[in-house]
């Protein structure tokens, strides 16, 4: 990893943060996570992949050619909707206000397969363990979709847009599996 000054840094290393805090929302089934471990992760991802476009357009070696930031964010999430609710949901954390007319999320707590120890962790019992776990759900139009569906979409939109540009997503992709 280069520091903050590297001038060789690149859009894949924002694409890779991106990935990561994905598997964030997935969560793990043998930690309890709390509601605000849920909505930082939630944002923390949202952030991170509404930026990949600003580090598209900073990349060094150019790799959407010459544009502006204002430009590459028009070509690249004006008309998509679920990069345009990553962008309402930067906006709405940067002045500490989500407008309900540009996003709506609700957090449910639902049960779930628990792996991991609880301080009431009986080993003799049969039964398997849950856990009540938050889940924050996002509306994408009009729908209330889990934040990992929503950051699955968000992905797959980036991978469809990045493959248009003629960029390598794979090896952005096996690489972090490493």
């Amino acid at each position: 990893m280069s520091d903050l000054s590297d001038s060789k840094r690149s859009w894949r290393e924002q694409y890779k943060r991106m990935l990561r805090l994905r598997e964030r929302l997935w969560g793990t089934s043998s930690v309890l996570t709390t509601e605000e471990e849920v909505f930082d992760n939630f944002y923390f991802f949202a952030v991170t992949c509404y930026h990949l476009v600003d580090w598209l357009s900073a990349d060094p070696a150019k790799p959407i050619g010459e544009t502006t930031r204002s430009a590459a964010r028009e070509k690249y999430v004006t008309g998509t909707d679920v990069l345009e609710l990553c962008r309402n949901i930067c906006n709405g954390i940067k002045h500490a206000v989500l407008h309900e007319r540009d996003v709506k999320t609700k957090v449910l707590t639902e049960m779930q397969p628990f792996d991991g120890m609880t301080q009431e962790d009986d080993s003799t019992s049969q039964m398997p363990k849950v856990k009540r776990q938050p889940i924050v759900r996002v509306d994408l139009n009009g729908e209330l979709i889990p934040a990992q569906t929503f950051a699955d979409l968000c992905i797959e939109e980036w991978d469809r847009v990045l493959a248009d540009e003629g960029l390598d997503v794979m090896s952005a992709k096996s690489q972090q599996a490493q």
